[in-house]
């Protein structure tokens, strides 16, 4: 538990800008890095329209 709901979200925004990482490939998203997959996601959705 966090003492306070800022320091609660400068923990996670931390984990997300350090340790997370948007390039790497992920075998479960046809190899594709987690902001590549969302760049063809949404283009397909966006053509289907």
């Amino acid at each position: 538990m966090y003492k306070t709901r800022e320091l609660a979200r400068q923990n996670i925004f931390d984990y997300n800008e350090m340790f997370y990482n948007p390039i790497r490939r992920h075998g479960h998203a046809a190899n594709l890095s987690p902001v590549n997959y969302e760049r063809q996601h949404f283009s397909e959705a966006t053509n289907c329209l």
